[in-house]
Order: structure tokens, then sequence, then C-alpha cells
């Protein structure tokens, strides 16, 4: 039995695969990370990695598998579970521990890996503000100040550039019949 469960996983995920193309949520759906439905999905015929995963779970929960979209640092995948086997759709041991598991059913956490993706970014905030203290007071803003009024009496200067041929362009108009 356990043969054809798992002919049938895969060839679940060979058909999303083929019918779903990799496309990123910045240019699919103009977001930075966007979680989409089935039909948002079906509807577009494009999504990234954690589309996919949905439509994937969502087809062998339909089949009444116990599936799992499973969410890593930098993928998502999928998780069969038949009995004691775990059966894992593209390939999750390169993109390391999972933080999030869920199905319409049940949420898991897995508490490390998610703490240690908020520490990451927790540290990459601390990082730029202490690097924004030191530059204030190495007195940097100063500097850069000094820039911007110059660069805006360029604009200023553009500007007027800018409405003068405006204003001969339209004056050309009224003129010439």
């Amino acid at each position: 039995m356990f043969f054809l469960d798992e002919l049938i996983i895969e060839i679940s995920n060979i058909y999303v695969q083929s019918q779903i193309s990799y496309e990123g949520d910045t240019s699919n759906y103009h977001s930075i990370d966007h979680l989409a439905t089935t039909s948002e999905i079906l509807k577009r015929g494009a999504d990234d990695c954690d589309g996919q995963a949905i439509l994937i779970a969502s087809l062998l929960r339909y089949r009444g598998y116990d599936a799992y979209v499973v969410f890593g640092y930098s993928h998502v995948w999928v998780e069969v579970h038949l009995g004691n086997k775990i059966i894992s759709i593209n390939n999750p041991e390169r993109h390391g521990a999972w933080y999030c598991k869920f199905n319409e059913q049940n949420v898991q956490w897995n508490i490390l890996p998610f703490f240690n993706l908020f520490m990451g970014f927790f540290l990459l905030f601390l990082s730029l503000l202490s690097m924004l203290y030191y530059l204030y007071k190495k007195n940097v803003a100063k500097y850069i100040s000094e820039y911007l009024y110059f660069f805006k009496y360029v604009f200023i200067l553009f500007v007027t550039f800018l409405v003068l041929g405006i204003l001969v362009y339209v004056i050309i108009k009224i003129i010439t019949p």
C-alpha cells in the first residue's frame, strides 16, 4: 500500500510542478511575501514555493492524506505522514530546520528555529541602529546635509529650466497656427 501512496504523492508533485510555473511574489502579487489561497494559485497559474506547497498539500489532503505545508528559513515544502513514515516533497534537507508546519486542522511551531530567525532579524536591526548612532556621533549628518543643500540648488536650477522650456513650448504653440 505504501508504494501506491508514494506514487500518488509523487504524481501530485509532478502535476503541480508542470501546471504551476514558479514565479516570485513580487512579480506575481506585487508583494514581498504573499501566502496565496488555492483559488489564487489556480487562477494565476504561477506561484513561488509556498504556493506550490499549498496546492500540493491541498490535493493530498483532498485525497485523504495527512499532509502539511512546512516553512523553513528560505523554502517551503510539503510533508506527508504515512503511518510512521514521513515523506518530504521538494528536497527539504538542503534547506535546514523548519519553524512552522500546518494544514487546515493543525499548526505546529518549532520554537528554536523560529527564535533563531527572530534573533537574526533583531541583530540586523540592532547593528543598523548602532551604525546610525556611530554616524551621528561622528557628525556625518553635517556632511550629508551639505551635499543635500548643494543638490537642492541643482534641483531648483533644473526645475527652472524645465518650466522655462515648457513656457517657450506653449508660447510657440500659441503663436504658430
